[in-house]
């Protein structure tokens, strides 16, 4: 059994002893995040041989997979102390370099490549914001060139699809890092005074509405709250108001458009309807309906 911490041991031994012990994922996690101190200088350590710089990929990639809830903090520690070091940014494209003119005795080429895929996959998943350095993307695009040429490798295909689908993942949040953020137009618009209070509007529509667009009309929000009971009545009653009016409004342009275009006076509107030779038989006013006018259509039209 692999002690709970390395003591005595020199990096190497104790690098090697962890790996013979086959531990489970969880109580591997559990002990190189307590000796992170040593694995760090022993990544920084340039004499230790690739031999055993491929088993101690091949030991954090098995302890970043561990799935127990009671350990994602630790997880994200190990991983978080790995993207910024030289196993990812300085030695990783040497040792599987190294790896694939001397193989190890213990870690053959294909199993640190898988290794490297996995620590990389686990870094993606728990702490994205981290994969889009340099030297990371680098070291994916590197292993995709590895595993296309690695003919021997048995999930070939899938290792390929696997890479190929990360690289694009990380490219992905690493161009939406780069963009500059915006404030959404829709936030600026909550900040905007209506000009007037939506009580004192009137449903029906004026000459002002028939002929012009508003000027003051905010978007239904989709996503978010309202600031308050007031605005969200505001920015509803507006949008149904014009709803209604927009119809008119677009015919009533299309008409006119027409109406100078075609002297004869015929035609046919895409947004409306046409009635000609109506007539204002009654006018009065309501106080239920405000002003009333009744209308009559030529019998002709009213026929069809």
């Amino acid at each position: 059994m692999a002690s709970k911490s390395p003591g005595k041991l020199q990096p190497a031994d104790f690098i090697e002893k962890l790996y013979k012990s086959n531990l489970q994922n969880e109580e591997l996690l559990e002990i190189l995040v307590k000796a992170m101190n040593v694995i760090n200088r022993a990544i920084d350590n340039t004499k230790l041989s690739d031999d055993h710089l491929s088993l101690l990929v091949h030991l954090i990639a098995k302890a970043s997979t561990c799935t127990a809830h009671r350990r994602t903090q630790e997880v994200l520690q190990l991983l978080n102390m790995l993207s910024d070091s030289s196993l990812i940014t300085t030695r990783s494209i040497p040792l599987l370099v190294g790896v694939t003119c001397n193989n190890s005795r213990d870690h053959d080429f294909h199993c640190l490549l898988s290794d490297y895929i996995t620590i990389l996959q686990e870094l993606y998943i728990r702490m994205p914001h981290l994969c889009t350095t340099p030297h990371v993307i680098g070291l994916v695009e590197f292993l995709k060139g590895q595993v296309n040429e690695c003919d021997d490798c048995e999930d070939k295909n899938k290792m390929v699809d696997f890479v190929f689908e990360l690289k694009n993942d990380i490219m992905k949040i690493a161009e939406e890092r780069s963009k500059p953020k915006h404030v959404k137009k829709q936030d600026i618009e909550d900040q905007f005074a209506p000009p007037e209070d939506f009580r004192t509007m009137s449903v029906v529509p004026g000459q002002i509405d028939v002929l012009y667009a508003p000027n003051f009309l905010r978007r239904n929000k989709v996503n978010g709250t309202y600031l308050s009971l007031d605005h969200y009545l505001d920015v509803q009653f507006r949008l149904y108001r014009e709803d209604c009016v927009s119809p008119l409004r677009d015919a009533l342009m299309e008409f006119k458009q027409k109406d100078r275009e075609i002297r004869s006076g015929k035609f046919r509107l895409e947004s409306g309807l046409v009635y000609r030779n109506v007539s204002v038989v009654n006018q009065s006013t309501s106080i239920d309906s405000g002003e009333v006018f009744e209308l009559q259509l030529d019998p002709n039209i009213v026929k069809r």
